[in-house]
């Protein structure tokens, strides 16, 4: 077994492109560290360089105690798993998880046992001397792992290895990975653009954005405590709420849209810095409620827009007159969003939530209700850096 460090790792491509810059991250023995991000954000990238499949520009990777910068891909002790399976469509399951033991030159002996080895984690036995033809999704990609493991590698790394399977099977695939993963007890980078996988799979998750870490924590710290707006906004489905406010000059409350909600700004020094200011406040869909009577001081009047329901569960899309805020290439592209680039906003409208709450209720489109907010699960982000307060 190994680590992974990088330190300052930098691509450029010859024509001046950077897109990735400068990369601190460390994968300890055994664990588990998913890479997540949209789509162009450098985590591909990153993992290619890894792999020994992109040359550095600048910065240090080591595998274990070697710097392997200048090492080719075949000589740093690591395997890959693909979106694509690239599987033998002539060989069997057998022949295809045994191919790079044979290209080695091993005994049959040695091939055939690490082969069953591989094939009893994987729960491959019965489909041996089967062809890939016959196999299912989700049965190719476990062929494709079953090819890694025989390697015995310090390290694994795995590029986007479900994205071609459907849902269900995704769902099935990402509990088998992971059990693998936790089996073998070898260091594994993954990369995904899925946060679903991101946050069900990794010790870690590591979130990407125009080539820079934005933050690496275990998932329920992302999902909590996310470092900036941009975090905030990726990670979550559907994505948090966040808003433009204004913070009252006394610290004892907060507006949004023109309402007031009752809070302790002063309970918060960095945020009592912004008393009298402009903030991005956030909170999740599951941080709304019905409101009650008791619920006057931290109650939104807002307007239902749509109603999806779920079975165990209501999500109320909402409107009410606030400026929502959207950071680039975080959610998917809103006209009625403030479009907000960490310091410049555009447009103006009314703000559309959401709430998740209990299927007891039937509501309507255009319909007036109040939304009680769990002021104890409030974020708070500096506008104009797009830092957490």
């Amino acid at each position: 077994m190994a680590t992974v460090t990088m330190e300052k790792l930098t691509k450029v491509y010859p024509n001046g492109q950077k897109v990735v810059h400068g990369l601190d991250l460390s994968i300890r023995e055994g664990e588990f560290v998913v890479l997540v991000g949209p789509s162009g954000c450098g985590k591909t990238t990153t993992l290619r360089m890894v792999a020994g499949l992109e040359e550095i520009s600048d910065g240090t990777l080591m595998i274990g105690d070697r710097v392997v910068n200048d090492l080719t891909a075949r000589d740093r002790d690591i395997a890959m798993v693909f979106q694509n399976y690239a599987l033998y469509p002539h060989m069997t399951v057998a022949q295809n998880i045994g191919f790079a033991l044979t290209l080695r030159k091993k005994p049959k002996e040695e091939i055939a046992k690490s082969v069953a080895n591989a094939a009893e984690v994987l729960g491959l036995f019965e489909q041996l001397e089967k062809k890939p033809g016959q196999l299912s999704g989700g049965q190719r990609q476990r062929v494709a792992m079953g090819r890694a493991i025989v390697r015995d590698p310090s390290v694994f790394l795995m590029d986007e290895p479900l994205s071609n399977l459907d849902a269900n099977l995704r769902v099935k695939m990402r509990a088998e990975v992971s059990r693998v993963q936790r089996q073998l007890g070898v260091a594994t980078l993954y990369v995904t653009h899925d946060q679903v996988e991101a946050m069900t799979m990794g010790d870690r998750v590591a979130v990407m954005h125009a080539g820079d870490l934005q933050q690496c924590a275990d998932p329920q710290t992302v999902y909590s405590k996310p470092a900036n707006l941009f975090v905030a906004s990726f990670i979550g489905s559907p994505s948090m709420n966040i808003f433009e406010a204004g913070v009252a000059e006394d610290g004892t409350y907060f507006t949004l849209g023109g309402q007031r909600i009752e809070f302790d700004v002063n309970s918060n020094p960095n945020l009592a810095r912004f008393r009298g200011k402009k903030v991005a406040v956030g909170f999740r869909p599951e941080h709304l409620n019905i409101a009650s009577t008791s619920d006057a001081a931290n109650c939104l009047k807002v307007e239902v827009d749509l109603v999806e329901a779920l079975g165990s569960e209501l999500l109320v899309y909402f409107r009410f007159n606030a400026k929502a805020i959207k950071v680039a290439g975080a959610v998917a592209e809103d006209e009625e969003v403030v479009d907000i680039e960490f310091g410049s906003s555009k447009g103006a409208g009314q703000g559309v939530g959401v709430a998740r709450i209990a299927p007891n209720y039937n509501f309507h489109q255009g319909e007036k209700i109040e939304l009680a907010l769990n002021t104890q699960k409030i974020l708070f982000f500096d506008i104009a850096t797009g830092d957490a307060i």
